[in-house]
């Protein structure tokens, strides 16, 4: 009984782990494209990358300790596989824009827009 409290509340601190890491991320990354820094696009792609590792070590961590029950498991799944979604969405969205966009040209990869 000891062991399955302390195998959750390992789980809960990854979990509070990654929610401190990538919401550092994701401020950096809001503060890079507020203040127009050239590495705004490049640094998205690896809060992205970051955020989905981190949903996925989650996610094996779980399938590891095993013994956990439904109740606790199951919500937690259905919260990781929606932040996943999520995230892919956003890339979904945002990287035509950020690749095929001329004012993501100019404005942070800093070349000259065609007209």
């Amino acid at each position: 009984m000891a062991a399955d409290r302390h195998s959750a509340a390992d789980e809960s601190h990854q979990y509070v782990s990654h929610l401190v890491v990538t919401g550092f991320f994701y401020m950096v990354v809001f503060v890079m494209a507020l203040r127009t820094m050239p590495l705004f696009p490049r640094m998205l792609l690896f809060a992205w990358a970051v955020d989905v590792t981190m949903q996925l070590l989650i996610a094996q961590r779980l399938a590891q300790i095993g013994g956990v029950p439904a109740d606790l498991a199951e919500p937690l799944l259905v919260l990781l596989d929606g932040n996943i979604k999520k995230v892919l969405i956003s890339a979904a969205i945002w990287l035509p824009y950020l690749i095929l966009s001329e004012r993501v040209n100019v404005t942070y990869r800093h070349r000259t827009g065609a007209g």
